[in-house]
């Protein structure tokens, strides 16, 4: 396997996280291979966070002078790796000193240059955003190997449309990580791919593909499968727990082909977790009743805004306060949303599958918490 040379920049006597990210990206067009330029001992005070993350081999230019100079030694280790081991491609930090050392490179190699690649193809075709994200762009270089710098990590924020961002939405607090991942090629049937990305560790690692079934491997050891759930759509599978060193890498063979999110996977803070749901029952309803088609809850006193129910904002809920007429509800993150009038003590919600007359809804008619991936079922109330 060819060799990805990964200049490392170190940050206060530490790997930096934008080298991890570079190895990262390198790992899935080769074997990584670290360049080290500094002073006596940096490259031995690092391998052992560089192994860590995938470098197969380590490459220091050491010397107390080096220390006087930014860019032009850099370039120079590069220059003569590169025509002595004929890497597969050279990813660099894409810093101000980073971009330098590239666009040098990129002269003295008679080679095409690509910057802030936030992503990288097997085949050599870089991922670049543009315009605060708005854009995603493209680009392969027309001259030579690939030979790009990696922008540090700004991850986009997902949207409601993903089940992290709607869960946070309803739960009220921020319990996932969400990052940018790497793939490790396009999505084919029966085709092993590799989704790479960091986490916290010990967070428990969640996957996505809503139209996409499969098994799933994490960090090589086998999790669960993929599998058509509600209205044809897969659901979330949990795969594993983030090892130590926060390196998470997910194996996925899909069984037909199709688009991969741009966040299949989310990384839940148990913690933060329990501390949400002790929120919501601290400030909750203080009953909650359930019959085969209605539901009904006492609030407490002063309770303001809008009450959200754990159940899904399907078409035949009728809502409001106990005592009161009902009618439909509004949804908050695809789940019931009561207002609360001034003096409401309690609220309750009734279901009749639509084309039935009020009073023969099937009297088994399940509510189906899906708030939270632990499985339990709560009332929130939205304080104005």
């Amino acid at each position: 396997m060819a060799e990805v040379l990964v200049l490392v920049k170190p940050a206060e006597g530490k790997v930096g996280k934008s080298t991890l990210e570079a190895l990262t990206i390198a790992r899935g067009l080769g074997e990584p291979a670290a360049v080290v330029v500094g002073a006596p001992g940096l490259a031995a005070s690092l391998q052992d966070r560089l192994a860590e993350f995938g470098a197969a081999k380590i490459y220091a230019a050491e010397s107390d002078e080096l220390g006087d100079y930014l860019v032009t030694p850099k370039v120079a280790v590069l220059e003569q790796l590169a025509r002595s081991v004929s890497p597969a491609a050279i990813v660099i930090p894409s810093t101000q000193e980073g971009k330098e050392v590239a666009g040098r490179l990129a002269v003295r190699l008679d080679n095409g240059v690509l910057t802030d690649v936030v992503g990288l193809d097997a085949d050599g075709t870089a991922t670049q955003v543009a315009f605060a994200g708005g854009t995603i762009v493209k680009s392969k270089v027309s001259r030579g190997i690939p030979l790009v710098t990696v922008r540090p990590a700004q991850p986009p924020q997902p949207t409601g449309d993903t089940p992290f961002a709607a869960q946070e939405a309803a739960l009220g607090a921020v319990v996932y990580q969400v990052p940018p991942v790497h793939v490790s090629g396009p999505v084919k049937r029966n085709a092993e791919l590799t989704v790479t990305t960091t986490c916290r560790p010990g967070s428990g690692v969640y996957w996505y593909s809503p139209r996409l079934n499969g098994p799933l491997t994490q960090n090589g050891a086998r999790s669960q499968s993929v599998k058509n759930g509600v209205r044809g759509q897969a659901g979330m599978v949990p795969v594993g727990t983030v090892p130590a060193s926060g390196k998470v890498d997910v194996s996925f063979t899909p069984t037909a082909s199709g688009p991969l999110p741009q966040f299949p996977i989310g990384c839940l803070d148990q913690k933060a977790l329990t501390a949400a749901v002790d929120h919501l029952k601290a400030t909750g309803a203080t009953d909650v009743k359930a019959g085969g088609h209605s539901i009904e809850a006492t609030l407490p006193a002063g309770s303001t805004g809008v009450a959200v129910i754990a159940a899904p904002a399907l078409k035949g809920w009728q809502c409001g306060p106990r005592d009161g007429a009902l009618t439909t509800p509004q949804t908050w993150s695809g789940l019931l949303a009561v207002p609360l009038t001034p003096g409401t003590t309690a609220v309750r919600c009734v279901f009749t599958p639509p084309g039935f007359r009020p009073g023969l809804a099937a009297a088994g008619l399940a509510l189906l918490a899906i708030l939270a991936v632990q499985g339990f079922t709560f009332w929130r109330r939205r304080t104005s």
